[in-house]
């Protein structure tokens, strides 16, 4: 789900089990290689720039008929810090973090029309 910055709801309850992070944005440049045609990003957390890969080039359609388009990429093994109380994640390799997206990259897309703020879908590439 994407949210307005500028808006004043409440987006929901604390997880349970994940520590909240504070996400913090900045500008970089970035490396871009090209194989075969096609261009290939960097492996990062990041939102715009290219995708490390996204071989179907994601052509997904939103219920309102609209394209939707690269948004962000979590790249592989992208570890999500849990409380110390809460359970260990079975099939982890830590015992400190979850693993989410079962440690394979995630292209998040959204509506090009941006018709609701539930218009995102997520592609595992693994």
């Amino acid at each position: 789900m994407l949210h307005d910055r500028r808006s004043d709801e409440v987006i929901g309850n604390e997880d349970p089990a994940l520590l909240p992070v504070k996400l913090r944005l900045e500008e970089s440049e970035e490396e871009i290689r090209v194989l075969h045609g096609v261009q290939s990003g960097e492996e990062v957390f990041k939102v715009g720039g290219v995708p490390m890969r996204l071989e179907c080039h994601a052509e997904a359609t939103c219920g309102c008929g609209a394209n939707m388009t690269y948004l962000c990429q979590l790249p592989e093994f992208l570890e999500f810090p849990k409380k110390p109380e809460a359970s260990p994640q079975k099939n982890s390799i830590s015992n400190n973090h979850y693993d989410l997206f079962l440690g394979n990259i995630v292209y998040l897309l959204a509506c090009d029309r941006h018709c609701h703020p539930e218009a995102v879908t997520a592609i595992c590439d693994g």
